[in-house]
């Protein structure tokens, strides 16, 4: 369930793929302010025919996809609110007025439905429109609540597809995370507590606009460690550069001074190249990258650790090796041809310990698993401890290393290898 638009246009004649590229991101780039323009990014497919945009950090992309006669642009707008409905609107409005594109959209499809689910494009009433979106927010609530009392939980509002945060919670949303009161107030009230929700509330791009995106950044974007790739340290920057503007507009706004000291730190320690191991961020600060996330896996397989350790994919091995300062988390999945032998039989028999080793079992539903616990040498004064082992399920298994050096973290290595997830075959099919 959500609000959003989806309109067409006949393929403009000699259309190519790159015309489009340059018209959709001249366009959208021209109505942003320059602070967010380093966030606006597109992921073309030119095989599959369709351009993916990335307008706003709270919101899912915005599909542009053509066949041989019809250009379809789509997008869902709740995620961020009427600001950016609004925004958007009014862009695609300027792209069919650029005479070298060419796109003369069509705002109703064959049926007479229209395009914009918020009828924004017709009255341009933006009062109307923060009602409309009011009123999904309310509907919204009263679904989740039902949904609790059906033994739903952990409800992800709007959120990164690559992120799903574990533990125990009632939702999270870019804005962070709201508990089961602000749901049940927004069944009871009007819109009260629309502008609380959503990160692009009014047409002014004032203070509050300011701090709410640098607000998604720091929850949705931003790793809480030194960065990996242009994209995280573009997204610390992105945070900061938001934070600074809302202080500039208004020197009284409200924002979080230690998370602003952690990313001007980090953003300082990503450019040096003399640097100390970093602590881990604290887990009760604002972030959802600083606590525990379920990571997706090969094989649809998943686990469970902390959403700021470091990742590398091995092609030639398929291992996914997660690490962060002394810890470090291999995991190979794959299948069986055979998927009807009995689970023990998958995992095998438990091997002699190692001289000073230890053996861990798991056992859990449709899930078996066992590891063997060593010390290691590595030319250091200490060693390591290494955990590996096997989960199976059926028809799949997986096998793991975890290594650390303090034996005080065996507790978080076995939880981490017994966190080892996969959906029972019959629901998956796989």
């Amino acid at each position: 369930m959500g609000l959003g638009l989806q309109i067409s246009a006949a393929l403009p004649r000699n259309f190519s793929s790159q015309a489009l590229l340059n018209g959709v991101m001249s366009t959208l780039s021209a109505g942003l302010d320059p602070i967010l323009r380093p966030g606006l990014s597109v992921a073309p497919q030119v095989d599959a025919r369709q351009l993916m945009v990335f307008a706003h950090p709270a919101e899912e992309p915005i599909f542009f996809n053509w066949d041989s006669r019809h250009l379809t642009v789509s997008a869902r707008t709740n995620g961020a609110g009427p600001g950016y409905h609004a925004w958007l609107v009014e862009r695609l409005d300027a792209m069919a007025m650029d005479v070298e594109l060419g796109v003369k959209w069509n705002w109703q499809d064959d049926d007479g439905k229209a395009g914009d689910e918020t009828g924004y494009h017709v009255h341009r009433d933006f009062k109307k429109l923060q009602q409309s979106m009011a009123a999904w927010l309310k509907a919204l609530a009263a679904d989740l609540l039902k949904l609790e009392k059906e033994g739903g939980g952990n409800f992800a509002i709007s959120m990164p597809t690559e992120t799903r945060v574990a533990g125990e919670y009632f939702a999270c949303s870019p804005l962070g995370f709201l508990p089961r009161a602000f749901f049940a107030h927004c069944v009871e009230a009007d819109d009260a507590d629309a502008p609380l929700f959503f990160p692009w509330w009014t047409r002014e791009r004032d203070a509050g606009f300011w701090r709410k995106h640098g607000l998604v950044y720091a929850w949705c974007h931003v790793p809480w460690r030194v960065a990996d790739s242009e994209e995280e340290t573009q997204a610390m920057q992105l945070a900061l550069a938001c934070f600074k503007q809302a202080r500039q507009l208004d020197a009284k706004v409200a924002l979080p001074a230690p998370e602003i000291a952690e990313l001007e730190r980090l953003v300082s320690m990503t450019t040096s190249t003399n640097r100390e191991p970093p602590p881990a961020p604290d887990p009760d600060r604002i972030g959802f990258k600083r606590r525990d996330n379920t990571i997706q896996l090969p094989g649809q397989w998943q686990i469970r650790l902390p959403g700021y350790f470091h990742s590398h994919w091995d092609s030639k091995k398929g291992t996914m090796t997660f690490y962060f300062n002394q810890r470090t988390v291999h995991v190979t999945t794959y299948r069986f041809q055979h998927k009807t032998h009995p689970l023990p039989d998958l995992l095998g028999a438990p091997e002699n310990p190692s001289p000073g080793g230890k053996t861990f079992e798991y056992a859990k539903a449709h899930l078996l698993g066992r590891a063997e616990l060593t010390h290691q040498r590595d030319g250091t004064m200490f060693g390591y401890w290494m955990l590996t082992g096997k989960m199976v399920t059926s028809g799949a298994a997986a096998t793991f290393t975890v290594c650390f050096d303090q034996k005080d973290d065996l507790d978080w290595a076995n939880a981490t290898w017994q966190s080892l997830f996969k959906q029972p075959q019959e629901l998956t099919g796989a």
